[in-house]
């Protein structure tokens, strides 16, 4: 065994120790493994011990890799660039190390298994935040030769895809400056753009293709979401004249995956909490076009009505299990800014189309459900934050109630007078029956 295999080999060993049950032997690990921090090649000895499980099969394997992963994007975040009192130059990674660590993160993630993938997306992000365009200016070239070389092989794909979006997620909720104008003009849609539009386009074939194999279907759905959440940052800063140029095929696409891409081998089981596939995907399209809707009005405005259309019988054919919610308040949040916009009035002006938004969209998505019951019952503070509007995720309640609040904007006279109809017909439900139809009552309450 060589000396580097047998150094290697240590850092497993190490590793492994720290899931010993054997508390002493836990904190002897997590110590060697700290004191390894500032030797030279630690770094690219982790990535050896990931590598060498990547491909295993075995839960030993998964464990390694997994532990391995978190090691390193944990060190990447204390020593890529550490904040202290003096330079930092001392509790950095060493200048060979960073060098080899770029040179193979991207091709790693082409090929690591999801759990490593997670874990490398998010030290990637930490090191092109630091080192990416000044001291990594080759990075979205070999982003987009990844992405054209992968060919029918969606992992890599996906790989390189969720490498991209990690990347670029610098551009999403940043102030607009010269520096950042100038990143995106002249060093990354030049690369980006056209081969992301392309692989938008595969992905309709191989979605056909791959119609009755789920395994591979679901990968190249992955690939379309990671793709949404891409444009998403290219387009946050400004409407690039590329994406300009180019928006019939890309409106296309989202029509398409939004309203008439289906799949049964798809469908989320009976009581699922998790979003299927195909819920990540519509979710992310509306996202992209609820970014267009706020900033690009005047460009996006042909495409509003059908988009809005769309969005509106999405949400009359979401259910109300929790795998559905991703869908429900994304499409309610799209909903409620257009409603609120002056110059779109002409589109809900109608007595006709607000009372079937109340009765059709509000009402159910305010109407308690058995999982919010659930939710109340073992984590009230949970469902309190969340119903309130101070948790981390939005919930289809909050979201209903926000929807009739910008309906009172502009329509404040009819949907008041149409909710007032609907609230005095849910008391009388609770009235005919409290115990069977308390649900009517806090519906009726919640608005």
């Amino acid at each position: 065994m060589s000396d580097e295999a047998a150094q290697i080999n240590v850092l497993r060993q190490a590793l492994a120790a720290t899931q010993s049950t054997d508390a002493d032997q836990r904190k002897q690990a997590e110590a060697f493994l700290k004191s390894m921090e500032q030797q030279p090649t630690y770094a690219q000895r982790l990535v050896g011990v990931i590598e060498a499980h990547c491909a295993g099969t075995t839960v030993e394997d998964k464990t390694m890799r997994t532990l391995g992963a978190v090691v390193f994007k944990n060190l990447v975040k204390e020593k890529w660039a550490p904040e202290d009192d003096g330079d930092g130059k001392e509790n950095c990674l060493a200048e060979a190390d960073k060098d080899t660590i770029k040179a193979n993160i991207v091709p790693l993630m082409c090929r690591a298994p999801p759990e490593v993938q997670r874990q490398f997306a998010e030290a990637l992000t930490i090191i092109s935040k630091v080192d990416f365009p000044a001291r990594w200016a080759n990075l979205i070239e070999d982003l987009v030769r990844l992405m054209k070389t992968s060919g029918q092989d969606y992992h890599s794909l996906n790989g390189a895809l969720l490498s991209a979006n990690s990347v670029l997620k610098r551009y999403r909720y940043t102030f607009k400056s010269d520096a950042l104008f100038n990143e995106l003009k002249h060093i990354v849609l030049p690369h980006m753009a056209e081969p992301l539009l392309v692989l938008f386009k595969q992905t309709f074939v191989a979605v056909e293709q791959y119609k009755s194999n789920k395994e591979v279907l679901v990968q190249v759905l992955e690939a379309v979401r990671l793709i949404m959440r891409i444009f998403f940052s290219l387009n946050w800063q400004d409407l690039p004249e590329v994406f300009e140029n180019d928006m019939a095929p890309w409106m296309e696409g989202f029509h398409n995956y939004l309203e008439a891409y289906s799949n049964p081998l798809l469908d989320q089981p009976e009581g699922s909490e998790a979003p299927g596939p195909i819920e990540r995907v519509q979710a992310a399209i509306v996202e992209n076009i609820r970014l267009y809707t706020d900033k690009y009005d005047e460009e996006f405005d042909p495409h509003l009505k059908s988009f809005t259309q769309g969005v509106w019988g999405l949400l009359m054919k979401v259910s109300a299990g929790k795998h559905h919610d991703i869908v429900a308040t994304t499409c309610i949040k799209f909903l409620t800014l257009v409603v609120g916009k002056q110059i779109h009035k002409d589109l809900f002006g109608s007595e006709a189309t607000l009372t079937e938004i109340i009765q059709k969209i509000a009402i159910p998505n305010i109407t308690m459900r058995a999982a919010d019951e659930e939710l109340f019952e073992f984590n009230p503070d949970d469902y309190i934050s969340g119903d309130m509007g101070g948790g981390d995720n939005e919930t289809r309640r909050r979201g209903a109630c926000d929807l009739l609040r910008s309906m009172c904007k502009h329509y404040e006279e009819p949907t008041t007078r149409i909710c007032s109809v609907f609230v005095t017909g849910m008391y009388q439900e609770y009235s005919v029956n409290r115990e069977a139809n308390w649900r009517s009552k806090d519906a009726a309450g919640g608005w």
